[in-house]
């Protein structure tokens, strides 16, 4: 008898760990809310919120996505700037079944040049390289230079071909478009940093 109640318990705490949490799952492209349906996360133990920021060439856009938080780089925050977008990132994460339940949180934006000079360029309706001899002084985290030539769809659901150079954050360096909520990537021909 005390085999088989081993056996149930030690079943039952591989089966909670193999499955891992609960998250709320939801993406808004243009706002500052969304309301997600509980999902079951594949061996995750956290759940995550991206709230972000857009300012492209004046317009300015709030997303927000939740879900499982996988690779997100959870606490962290993302930024992407050129002489038309500024993309601003803050990635939180938390633990506990269905625990993702707050809203869009930007924390103020750190101005402090980092001594990083990246080119800068913006160039729409256009998969041909950009080029141009201003220059961009990064801030804050940014410390990468990137180069980006693809097509995708922005928060109005209008598709637009980008040609682009700028500053970009380590995180946004390393996950590309994949962390990017606000514009929906399409296509890619170029994306690199250095």
């Amino acid at each position: 008898m005390f085999s088989l109640i081993l056996y149930i318990v030690v079943f039952c705490a591989l089966t909670t760990t193999a499955h891992g949490s609960r998250c709320l799952k939801c993406l808004n492209r243009n706002g500052d809310t969304c309301e997600g349906e509980s999902v079951s996360c594949k061996g995750e133990s956290q759940c995550f919120v991206i709230s972000e920021y857009t300012n492209m060439d004046g317009k300015i856009f709030h997303s927000i996505a939740k879900g499982c938080a996988g690779e997100i780089p959870c606490g962290t925050r993302g930024y992407l700037k050129n002489e038309k977008l500024l993309l601003r990132e803050n990635f939180k994460c938390c633990s506990g079944d269905n625990c993702n339940t707050y809203n869009y949180d930007m924390p103020p934006d750190n101005e402090k040049p980092n001594g990083n000079v990246c080119p800068d360029c913006f160039k729409g309706n256009s998969l041909e390289e950009c080029i141009s001899d201003q220059t961009l002084v990064c801030k804050h985290k940014e410390d990468r230079c990137y180069t980006y030539i693809g097509t995708a769809r922005d928060q109005g659901g209008a598709e637009m071909q980008y040609s682009e150079k700028g500053c970009l954050s380590p995180s946004i360096c390393e996950f590309g478009f994949d962390l990017i909520i606000g514009f929906e990537e399409i296509s890619r021909s170029v994306f690199h940093c250095t």
